[in-house]
């Protein structure tokens, strides 16, 4: 064999361990997809719900008044596909994301100039597209927790993206070199040996590929089985929004603060009872 044989032969081999190795934490990746679809699909039955709320009362609920007024719409978070939030959500009266935190619901109809100058949607197109929706003009809901699990890759992207190009010139020069070695080759028969061997080799590096590198499912199963937790994190930016709102005039100051003492009173007794637990 010619030392091209063995160079093409080695960049398959360590393709293919790249694969492997990129793919190693696949259940995780798996499931960390599956939670992010699954908050993106429920934003999109929330934006289905306040069309309907819209054309049976002719108006959108206020900033104030929040998702809480849509007839349904809890429980139809937690039913069906969504029903794994069931167990984790079921004990909170209000519309909540999985983390335990109400979704930032904005009605911008007649509020002051200014009013939603810190809003999180407030984003280039194909960024908030993957953490809110755009329900009508001046109508925004989105997740302050799915923007955070959206702006999370799980392993690295651009290890992906090199796995896949380098795959694709390792099988065009593949093909290449093999053609034009059994063309030139003066005995055929080690002619054809070598390109056997390597594409052998290439075979195998496709197939690992396949295998390891697919993109994956995201099944129901694929779901925790107690989807949510209670994120103080997310509270603190959720409330700091609020604290915003109620003093560039989208909310008013009394609802932010009844808010604030009513969620850090929930989320302080959760905490204890997982410490509890612990």
């Amino acid at each position: 064999m010619k030392p091209l044989d063995v160079l093409l032969i080695l960049v398959s081999v360590l393709f293919a361990t790249g694969v492997i190795v990129d793919h190693s934490w696949g259940p995780e990746r798996a499931r960390h997809r599956a939670v992010v679809r699954f908050q993106r699909q429920q934003l999109d039955l929330i934006k289905e719900r306040l069309g309907e709320y819209h054309e049976t009362t002719g108006r959108y609920p206020t900033t104030e008044e929040g998702l809480d007024v849509i007839p349904g719409l809890r429980a139809d978070l937690h039913r069906n596909e969504f029903s794994a939030a069931r167990a984790f959500l079921n004990p909170i009266p209000e519309v909540r994301t999985i983390y335990g935190i109400p979704y930032v619901y904005e009605n911008r109809t007649g509020a002051p100039k200014g009013a939603y100058h810190d809003s999180p949607v407030r984003r280039p197109k194909d960024d908030k597209e993957r953490y809110s929706r755009k329900v009508d003009q001046g109508i925004y809901v989105a997740s302050l927790g799915l923007r955070q699990d959206s702006q999370r890759v799980f392993g690295r992207a651009w290890l992906d993206a090199l796995l896949l190009f380098t795959g694709g010139v390792i099988v065009f020069l593949a093909i290449a070199y093999i053609v034009a070695r059994n063309r030139k080759a003066g005995d055929r028969v080690r002619g054809i040996n070598a390109m056997i061997m390597v594409g052998v080799a290439i075979l195998l590096a496709l197939l690992i590929g396949i295998s390891g590198g697919g993109r994956f499912a995201t099944p129901a199963d694929m779901l925790p089985a107690r989807l949510g937790s209670y994120r103080s994190d997310l509270l603190e930016e959720y409330l700091e929004l609020m604290r915003r709102y109620s003093e560039n005039g989208a909310i008013q100051p009394e609802t932010y603060q009844q808010l604030a003492e009513r969620l850090r009173a929930e989320f302080g007794t959760a905490q204890e009872l997982q410490t509890d637990d612990g």
